[in-house]
């Protein structure tokens, strides 16, 4: 936006009229093209700039806009490229040891593992009649307490091992659970170690997501830090962005978050919409009676659901196929 001084007029100021160039911390530069990679509206105390120039890259070409416009130059730090995080290994059903690697990308003044990940610890849970129980302290007193994000938090530094070294992050991935013995209000019961994950209110030893990441980090030139985003998957998606996996066998599934990822509550429904036209849906994987899909797309999460996540996918006749993955919250 241009705001012009009182006695100019503005309101024939045309895109010919506006020069954009952008520049690289290499030396590149790249002029746009008038009524192609940008547009101007222009009224007579006001002119409007719209970018519409794209550039699907992993890593900035550019770091700077220069604009000029009647004589005058002004030159902006721009970002293009979200700060992103690629993950090796893990996911999916892992064995004890199992070590996952998360490499970032454009965090200027990443030092410490306790910028990414919350401190890595268990709880402790038993079931009594039925009922899951987690261990808990308050002043010193345990208890008892059916809500995970009350449970006593035991550290697991050692256990888990995060490491960073450079830009990418270590963690060891526990399943292998000890048996242990507490008392509570004078009665001996044996817990089961439980690492919660990041589904759960306490992210132990779990990526954290970008807003509740460590506010001094900062990013690049040309990157963003995406700290109004509720998880990093959101900034692996460059590689789906549409046009990109054009050719390949799937169908988008609208809405989705982050890389096909939803969060749906307990008790409610939500709308899903295919790209395509398509032939059926399913739910892929367990959940509890109450919790369906109909052939139309809208999914019904039972009040009662059990499961923390599963999928929905979709077919078409020729074998076409999309999925969301399900959080339920």
């Amino acid at each position: 936006y241009i705001t012009w001084p009182e006695g100019i007029d503005a309101s024939a100021l045309t895109s010919s009229d506006v020069k954009l160039v952008l520049t690289g911390k290499y030396g590149d530069s790249l002029t746009l093209k008038a009524d192609k990679d940008y547009y101007v509206r222009s009224s007579a105390f006001e002119t409007q700039i719209a970018v519409t120039y794209q550039n699907w890259a992993f890593i900035p070409v550019y770091t700077k806009l220069i604009i000029e416009a009647e004589g005058a130059s002004a030159v902006y730090d721009i970002a293009s490229v979200y700060v992103y995080e690629a993950q090796q290994g893990g996911g999916g059903k892992t064995v004890d040891g199992t070590v996952t690697a998360y490499s970032f990308y454009g965090l200027r003044n990443l030092e410490r593992w306790e910028q990414l990940i919350g401190t890595p610890g268990y709880l402790l849970r038993t079931t009594i009649d039925g009922t899951v129980y987690y261990y808990g302290e308050k002043d010193g007193v345990p208890f008892l307490t059916e809500d995970a994000a009350e449970g006593f938090l035991f550290e697991a530094i050692e256990e888990r091992n995060p490491q960073l070294s450079g830009n990418t992050l270590y963690v060891t991935t526990r399943t292998e659970l000890r048996q242990v013995e507490k008392t509570v209000a004078g009665e001996d019961i044996m817990f089961t170690q439980f690492y919660p994950g990041w589904s759960f209110p306490v992210p132990a030893g779990s990526l954290l997501n970008p807003t509740l990441c460590d506010p001094g980090l900062e990013a690049e030139d040309g990157y963003v830090i995406p700290w109004g985003t509720e998880n990093w998957i959101t900034n692996e998606k460059w590689a789906w962005q549409k046009g990109i996996e054009e050719g390949w066998r799937t169908i988008e599934v609208m809405p989705y978050q982050g890389k096909f990822e939803w969060k749906v509550k307990k008790g409610t429904s939500e709308q899903f919409t295919p790209s395509k036209e398509v032939e059926s849906w399913e739910i892929f994987g367990d959940v509890d009676d109450g919790t369906y899909v109909t052939g139309d797309g809208l999914l019904t999460v039972a009040p009662t659901e059990s499961h923390p996540s599963f999928a929905v996918t979709v077919t078409d006749r020729e074998g076409n196929y999309g999925t969301v993955t399900i959080s339920v919250i």
